[in-house]
């Protein structure tokens, strides 16, 4: 029996053609000049492996229909208790296809040259790799870049999706020349805050060192609370990132026969 997708958010969404994957694809350290091959020729989380469902009609049905909330509004934040000890360091907990969901339920169509599930695979291989919690550091950049509709100082040609460089209103920050060197660089930045070891890809966060240096002295920062009035000026820049994840968590992503099926 087929189980029906869920999202604890607003929204009535009809798929004609939609797959979702729970298997996720084993990272790769990616090369500077394999990246744009990579980019073009990227297959989606759920074309790498295992766990597949392909439906129709399939529906996202909201606990707050009733509420009157518009699907861009997140309802209070649902914090974990332990949300100021949760480390920078480490496996997610959420999959690829929560991931994703989250995502095209607020931007189905990204403005920058990779699909919701190209960006989605970029992070789980590049932060994966280097032992960052990906879904996480996706929940970052969700929140830096408002669900990847920019609008802000950041444009989206510069494929900077953490705010690196942006330190006041009218400097735009870095820019990268791909997607995918600018996950990289996020991954790397949140290395240069996290540990003295380097990161085992070639270091393209122009601000790497700078960071680095200083936690050199300083001491490494390990919860994402740390991050408050450091990365961002907010005091609550991490209760936001926290709220985003708890609620790609909660998706309830799609099984049934098909995925059974696939396991065996």
């Amino acid at each position: 029996m087929k189980k029906r997708l869920i999202l604890p958010l607003l929204l009535a969404w009809g798929c004609s053609n939609l797959g979702w994957a729970q298997g996720q694809p084993a990272p790769t350290n990616v090369g500077a000049a394999q990246v744009k091959k990579q980019v073009t020729a990227c297959n989606s989380p759920a074309k790498s492996e295992g766990l597949r469902y392909r439906g129709k009609g399939l529906s996202l049905v909201s606990p707050y229909a009733t509420s009157g909330l518009m699907k861009n509004e997140f309802t209070k934040r649902n914090l974990p208790h332990h949300y100021q000890t949760i480390t920078i360091m480490g496996e997610g907990e959420a999959t690829v296809a929560q991931a994703t969901a989250l995502l095209k339920f607020y931007n189905y169509k990204l403005p920058i040259e990779a699909t919701p599930e190209q960006i989605v695979n970029m992070y789980y291989n590049e932060a994966r790799l280097e032992g960052v919690k990906w879904d996480i550091a996706f929940a970052q950049a969700l929140l830096e870049t408002g669900f990847f509709r920019f609008g802000g100082t950041v444009v989206p040609e510069q494929n900077n999706f953490c705010g690196l460089g942006t330190t006041s209103a009218t400097v735009r920050g870095a820019y990268f020349l791909i997607p995918e060197l600018g996950v990289r660089a996020h991954i790397q930045h949140l290395l240069a805050y996290t540990r003295a070891k380097e990161p085992r890809t070639t270091i393209v966060d122009p601000r790497y060192a700078l960071v680095h240096d200083r936690k050199l002295k300083e001491g490494f920062t390990q919860y994402w609370s740390e991050l408050n009035g450091k990365w961002a000026m907010g005091s609550e820049y991490c209760e936001k990132i926290i709220d985003i994840h708890e609620k790609m968590k909660q998706i309830i992503t799609v099984s049934g026969e098909e995925e059974h099926k696939a396991i065996k």
